[in-house]
Formats: C-alpha cells, structure tokens, sequence
C-alpha cells in the first residue's frame, strides 16, 4: 500500500523513522524499475539442527510462466524483537526491528548499548547456498540459502522481502516464523508459529496474518516500504 505520512520522528539520520500519524492513499503504484515481482512466491523455514542455532532457509521460487532476474542485494532479511529499549529504537510500541537494511551480499551489524548493557545482531550467510549478485530463475526454478543469525537472547520472529528502489515500488514478503532464543542460545519454536495463514505471537507487525504483508513495500533492503509499522 501507498500512504501520506503527516508525522514522523527520526531518532537518528540515517536511520528508521516512527510514522505517528498517516492516511492511506491506496494501493502500491505498478511501476517497475528494479525488478519484476510477478510469478515470484518467497517461503521462509526454520533449520534449527541439533545445535538449534537459529537458522532459516529462505527461497525463491518462480511459479510464474516467464524468466525472472533476481538482485541479491533486493533479498533483505528481516528480524523483529521484543523491545529492549535501544537509545535510538524509532519504535514506542514493545518490538522493533533487530535487523534491518541488509541484503543478501553484505550482512548488516548492529550494537547498541544502553545501561552498561551491549545487545548487537548480524547473520552470517552460508558460503555454500551463497546467491551470486544476479541470477535468474526460469519457470518452475527456485534457489535456497541458509542464513544463521547472532544475536542476544530474547523473543523474535523472522520474516523477508524481495523488492527493489527507496519508497518507489511495491515488494514481496515471506510467511514469518516466531522463536525464542534462551540464555544459553538454544532456538525453539514459538507456539502457534506454523504455517503461513496462522496467526502469530504479537511481535510488531506479526499480529496482522501473512496475506496482509503481500502488498507492503520496504524500506531500503529489509523493512517494508509505505507504512512502517513502528513494530509496536
């Protein structure tokens, strides 16, 4: 969807922004210069192993009836926590964005300090099922790549985008997977956190279903562009 923010804060420059006030003015506009979405189905899973790390397996899939061009650095990983009160959290709710504006080619690191304590999140992708920058995917083609993420202990949920351009045009999104990471950083599962029509945890924008998120668009590689959530 398309909206008229009236009111935002930005905590930081650069950074995310907190949209308070908004309207909707309608759907995403068609215009396409980054990249075609049509036929493309995003499908995120869990891959905890043994050692529940917290790992995911994403892949795209081409169920459309022509070629299509993926841009790695428009792949951008998502991770949503509960709020641990980052001084420059943009979010006024109890969840925000861990990870953000990261891409398939160059992971992102983020720490932050508050109260003599250092939280800090990254992902490291694995070099096996690593995506070249550009590839393309003909009908019936998909392509995987496992990613492990590293981060503090607390509750999260994991979702991804495909799309391309700063607030230009609409994105695609994954179904989301909740966990919980303990102490001792072991992965489980979040209860309820199965399939892609249930509904999740409330962690910011995991209380609406996944078919909600099918219109939304980012913002830069990793968030969802026209509304920003605040995740909370």
């Amino acid at each position: 969807m398309q909206v008229d923010a009236s009111k935002v804060t930005q905590r930081e420059n650069p950074g995310d922004a907190l949209i308070q006030k908004y309207k909707i003015v309608g759907a995403a506009p068609d215009t396409v210069r980054w990249g075609k979405l049509n036929g493309l189905k995003l499908i995120a899973n869990s891959d905890f192993g043994p050692r529940r790390t917290p790992t995911f397996v994403i892949e795209i899939r081409n169920t459309g009836s022509n070629a299509s061009v993926i841009e790695s650095l428009e792949i951008g990983p998502t991770l949503l926590t509960s709020n641990p009160k980052f001084p420059f959290a943009p979010s006024d709710g109890g969840s925000q964005a861990a990870i953000t504006r990261g891409n398939l080619i160059n992971p992102p690191l983020f720490s932050s300090t508050n109260v003599g304590i250092t939280y800090s999140a990254t992902y490291d992708i694995d070099s096996a099922s690593r995506p070249p920058e550009h590839f393309k995917l003909e009908p019936g083609q998909s392509i995987k790549t496992r990613i492990t993420f590293e981060v503090f202990p607390g509750q999260y949920q994991f979702l991804f985008g495909y799309g391309g351009g700063v607030h230009e045009e609409k994105s695609l999104a994954s179904n989301t997977i909740s966990f919980d990471l303990s102490d001792t950083r072991v992965a489980t599962l979040a209860k309820q956190s199965i399939g892609p029509d249930k509904r999740y945890r409330q962690l910011g924008i995991s209380q609406f279903p996944y078919r909600s998120y099918r219109n939304l668009r980012r913002v830069a590689p990793g968030q969802f562009r026209g509304v920003n959530f605040s995740l909370g």
